[in-house]
């Protein structure tokens, strides 16, 4: 069972964004029409959230992954001629690939459209912050935050709180939920931001409780348009969620009660 800081408390507008599984995020609509600056931490190989996030609002998107490189598109590449040669994959493979990086350039060779091979997180060598990044953005900036860094979230949680008055949305993902519950429900107590979502990631798995390891959030500013809930919805929301896996059921969250 989830502490009860986790569940949503209002009834907010909410639309899905990039992919219809791992890499998409449900994002308070209302975050996308403030927004003027996405800055997106972690990237991989699906960038179909920017994309998708660009496409309906024209913002500017900066991305940060130093793991995502020119050397690691030609590595991957080479492994599937290699893997060709073998006979272990068909010709498509490193088709796909070549075509997949193809549009990754195409992406990001667009104006306003950003991705820096740096690393995110106070004291990063040949990296950066939210401190440095925010200092470049004029206050009256509507700036959204996506964040899925595999665990360095918790190293930005201070920085987030000390920007959140330029913050029009975030979206994060919390890993490692079963050793670090008692911070993430600090971070939801002191951030002025409304909890609009939330959703397990069943790629994560569950601990001895059957609770998530790992779980998605959605905040967004607090708004007059805003409902109070006064009942528990059902996690994973139909028609909005889908499990970031395909090929496993979404997992189905509980609160404790306040």
């Amino acid at each position: 069972m989830l502490p009860a800081e986790f569940c949503p408390r209002i009834d907010a507008s909410l639309s899905r964004v990039g992919s219809v599984f791992d890499g998409g995020y449900v994002v308070a609509t209302e975050s996308l029409d403030r927004t003027s600056i996405l800055l997106s931490f972690g990237l991989g190989a699906d960038w179909t959230f920017e994309e998708d996030f660009r496409a309906r609002t024209g913002a500017k998107i900066l991305c940060f992954d130093h793991t995502v490189t020119r050397r690691s598109w030609r590595r991957l590449i080479f492994r599937s001629v290699v893997d060709l040669v073998l006979l272990k994959t068909s010709p498509r493979t490193p088709i796909r690939h070549h075509r997949h990086y193809s549009r990754y350039k195409e992406f990001f060779g667009r104006e306003n459209v950003v991705h820096r091979h740096e690393m995110i997180g106070p004291g990063s060598v040949g990296g950066t912050d939210i401190d440095a990044l925010m200092r470049d953005v004029s206050p009256e900036t509507g700036v959204f935050f996506k964040i899925d860094i595999e665990g360095g979230e918790y190293q930005l949680l201070d920085q987030l709180i000390g920007h959140q008055d330029a913050i029009t949305g975030l979206v994060i993902e919390f890993h490692g939920l079963d050793l670090h519950r008692d911070r993430i429900v600090s971070f939801v107590r002191e951030l002025d931001l409304d909890l609009a979502h939330i959703h397990a990631n069943n790629c994560g798995g569950c601990d001895e409780n059957g609770d998530p390891l790992v779980i998605e959030m959605t905040f967004k500013r607090p708004s007059s348009s805003d409902a109070p809930r006064h009942r528990q919805k059902d996690y994973p929301v139909a028609n909005l969620d889908r499990p970031n896996c395909p090929f496993q059921k979404d997992l189905t969250l509980s609160f404790a009660q306040i």
